[in-house]
């Protein structure tokens, strides 16, 4: 795994800062441009849903799904709570929040979070309100199968939890939008064979896939095996930050060690020293992140594939859903342009974060980037069976909303006709939590607005321009949350929940931004033979749209309480 270099070999380690040339890309909107008019209008009518499902984090952006911006996301152990409630058994996250406390920010942990596992039904019928379509929820592995595979047992409590969940969606006319693994593996396993450092994990995977398939799949229509791959291996197995925290040594004794495409972290910059690190050969049984995170990577891959082998052919013709994975990357800039050096360096640093597990999806292969600088012992290639199967379909964030259309841009430019659609699956911004304001004070969010009107207006822009096929859009998200290693330091919701009483929920000016935005103008798709009988109808229509519309801005009710404040616009 490298970390790559922002500069070229003139200015790198000889203490002569240089300034970069990084011109502004002239086929995305202007840095000044007014986007608070952005309107559903500006973006295509309802399409079909497809096969994969692509997270862009532009530098910038993160997650795209069916009815085009309709959709909001939320993650279980980010909001659901009940840890040791329902029969659910101990998840890896379970594990460090209670063990090592101090590993988080806050020292919190996800035993409460925002208690949606017992107010789903009231947090549902508002998203409804504000006029979304759709709704992403990850389901928790150790949840239904406490012990993590279906010869320990199936939990019949967890089964009947998630049906509820999702026919609550379906009956406030949503469409429901499962990720099968987002990081909270029964910890059992990890114990057991150490999670997915071993071969083992592609088959209980697998179980735990078909096991949803059944109970589910006659509603759901849409799955993501696996969420954002790449920070799974990176945070757990290279910086240890999160579980199972498996990093050998801190970074810095790493960057002393074994150089690489260095990270500095006194200047903050990136500079190259060279290829040794990448290139160096996995030593005897020391844990070390040149091979691990390889190794965790390959299992994930496999066992992304095996769950879409499995519902292709066993689920798919009776129950005509699809599925996909969530991939993440970061968009990179040259320090400068005119340097061919540079230049490869963004190339290489997107293929070790976005190509590592693209390519292998869309081709059965790593990148070029990768085999000619990772040591073949550490990067395992995939046999001529595995390659089928994979053919499927804030400190570290930043606002740069033009990200996003160079993002897309490259995909289109680089996969070209191999590139499935792309649903965006994650789009937000996080806020201090800064306890000394009130719910009242911070429900005032007016950067997550402004975030939301730039990255709408370059993703409709890119649309046009690239003809990039987008076909969805997730929110992210929902309302704040458990976040990871952070805790409840950062705040990412457009719902403002006050953990000091009772988890009760606030709209923030953002939400209720969407709700106006997405009663604009329902998306529709209107056959000639309807056009006629939908025009007779328009006045009434417009005078339900003037009132959800009212209604969005006046009277949205959470938990039975009127919205703490309100936005003049």
């Amino acid at each position: 795994m490298e970390m790559e270099k922002m500069c070229d070999d003139n200015s790198c380690g000889n203490g002569k800062e240089k300034v970069p040339t990084v011109p502004f890309p002239q086929e995305v909107l202007p840095a000044d441009n007014d986007n608070t008019n952005i309107n559903r209008d500006d973006f295509p009518t309802v399409l079909s849903l497809d096969l994969l499902h692509l997270l862009i984090s532009g530098g910038v952006i993160r997650h795209l799904i069916l009815v085009f911006l309709d959709h909001i996301h939320q993650l279980n152990l980010q909001v659901e709570g009940a840890a040791a409630i329902g029969g659910k058994s101990m998840s890896v996250w379970d594990d460090l929040t209670l063990r090592n406390p101090g590993r988080i920010t806050d020292q919190s942990n996800g035993n409460i979070a925002v208690d949606m596992y017992h107010r789903f039904k009231e947090d549902i019928k508002t998203m409804k309100q504000m006029g979304f379509d759709a709704y992403r929820f990850s389901i928790s592995w150790p949840r239904v199968l406490p012990g993590g595979r279906w010869s320990a047992g199936v939990n019949r409590e967890g089964i009947d939890y998630y049906n509820e969940v999702i026919d609550t969606i379906i009956e406030h006319v949503m469409e429901p939008h499962v990720t099968l693994f987002h990081w909270d593996l029964p910890h059992c396993l990890e114990k057991e064979y150490e999670g997915f450092l071993s071969k083992e994990i592609v088959n209980d995977f697998r179980e735990y896939a078909e096991l949803c398939f059944w109970k589910f799949g006659d509603r759901v229509k849409s799955w993501s095996t696996i969420n954002e791959p790449w920070t799974y291996a990176f945070n757990g197995y290279v910086t240890g930050v999160f579980p199972p925290h498996k990093a050998s040594c801190t970074l810095e004794q790493a960057l002393q060690s074994i150089p690489t495409y260095k990270y500095s972290l006194e200047s903050r910059r990136i500079y190259e020293i060279g290829l040794k690190y990448a290139k160096t050969k996995h030593d005897g049984e020391k844990l070390c992140f040149s091979r691990d995170a390889y190794i965790v990577g390959r299992n994930l891959l496999l066992a992304h594939a095996a769950a879409v082998e499995s519902y292709r052919t066993k689920f798919k013709e009776s129950q005509g859903g699809e599925i996909g994975i969530v991939l993440n990357s970061a968009w990179y800039i040259p320090y400068d342009t005119n340097s061919e050096k540079d230049n490869s360096a963004v190339r290489r640093a997107v293929d070790f974060m976005l190509g590592w597990f693209l390519d292998p999806v869309l081709y059965g292969r790593y990148p070029e980037n990768m085999t000619k600088c990772v040591h073949p012992d550490n990067l395992a290639y995939f046999t001529p069976k595995n390659p089928e199967s994979l053919k499927t379909g804030s400190s570290w964030l930043y606002m740069v909303p033009w990200g996003l259309h160079m993002h897309l841009k490259h995909l289109k430019e680089t996969y070209k006709e191999k590139l499935p659609p792309i649903y965006i699956t994650e789009n937000g911004i996080s806020e201090e939590n800064n306890k000394e304001r009130t719910a009242y004070e911070a429900s005032a969010d007016p950067l997550r607005v402004k975030y939301y009107q730039d990255h709408l207006a370059h993703l409709a822009n890119a649309m046009k321009e690239v003809q990039v096929n987008v076909k969805g859009y997730f929110a992210w998200s929902w309302c704040d949350n458990f976040e990871w290693s952070e805790g409840y330091t950062e705040r990412f919701g457009v719902i403002y929940i006050d953990f000091n009483h009772n988890q009760a929920r606030h709209p923030k000016h953002s939400a209720l931004w969407f709700a106006k935005f997405l009663k604009s103008k329902k998306l529709t798709s209107i056959s000639d033979e309807q056009q006629s009988e939908d025009n007779s109808e328009t006045e009434a229509e417009t005078e339900a749209d003037t009132k959800a519309e009212t209604e969005a801005e006046n009277e949205v009710e959470i938990q039975g309480e009127e919205r703490p404040t309100a936005v003049e616009e």
